[in-house]
């Protein structure tokens, strides 16, 4: 059953043609642990970016948002680590460039604690400079980023650039909530004024040389389409596979 199991893998990451490295536009899976198969829908797509929410609970690593949706046995490593792992080992999408987003929800300095104690039991990941580990949701404060092994890193949800350069190293991502900022509804044209100021925004990110992506973005084909344009790295959706293939099939997305 394992064997048929990797076998539809393999034939679908071929059947999509995955390889990142050949996209010009990176794409975000959110809330990755929702999907009927977590990890795998989104890393046979081609997603450059996959999130995990995790909690912590009883020394137990839960992928869910809040306590009371916990399922018993749907944990980080089981769901994200041990596929991730064979992947590496089977060589499946040849390991292109990949972040694991980890949006923690319990409490961070334990639950980052338990998340590392568990990486470091996968050697091979942490050391395999394609991938990235980046801490979002509840975080330690800044200047705590330094204490932290390299592999290690955090998801920036500021433009406050009042940083030490050594905290900056540990940024692995810049992050902002797009509704706090616009109301667009991706259905229609943005207007000139709302375009300029995300124009803006976007160039403000970029001051911080990392790479960025908006969440909350309206999860339409006029959106992943402005955002693209607008140079944002990743585009976040929650449907990867539909915006791998608008990006693959359309000519640089102006067919939408």
């Amino acid at each position: 059953m394992k064997t048929r199991g990797i076998l539809f893998i393999l034939l679908t990451i071929i059947n999509f043609g995955y390889c990142q490295d050949s996209e010009k536009q990176k794409v975000h899976s959110h809330n990755d642990y929702l999907k009927t198969v977590p990890f795998w829908d989104a890393y046979s797509a081609g997603a450059s970016s996959i999130e995990v929410d995790l909690f912590l609970k009883n020394n137990k690593l839960y992928a869910t948002h809040d306590e009371k949706d916990i399922i018993e046995n749907r944990l980080f490593e089981n769901l994200y680590l041990e596929p991730l792992q064979k992947a590496y080992d089977l060589g499946l999408g040849e390991m292109q460039n990949l972040i694991l987003l980890i949006d923690i929800k319990s409490e961070a300095y334990n639950t980052l604690k338990a998340v590392i104690q568990v990486l470091e039991e996968y050697p091979t990941l942490i050391k395999n400079k394609k991938i990235k580990f980046v801490i979002s949701g509840n975080r330690p404060n800044v200047s705590d980023y330094i204490n932290y092994p390299d592999f290690i890193y955090f998801d920036y949800q500021s433009l406050d650039a009042n940083l030490t350069q050594n905290q900056k190293q540990r940024i692995g991502l810049i992050s902002l909530n797009f509704k706090k900022y616009l109301k667009w509804d991706g259905k229609q044209e943005i207007s000139q004024i709302d375009y300029y100021k995300l124009k803006a925004i976007v160039a403000e990110a970029h001051q911080f040389k990392k790479e960025f992506r908006f969440w909350g973005i309206p999860d339409t084909k006029m959106s992943w389409q402005l955002f693209s344009k607008m140079g944002v790295d990743y585009i976040n959706t929650d449907n990867a596979l539909k915006c791998v293939t608008f990006f693959k099939t359309t000519n640089d997305g102006d067919d939408y």
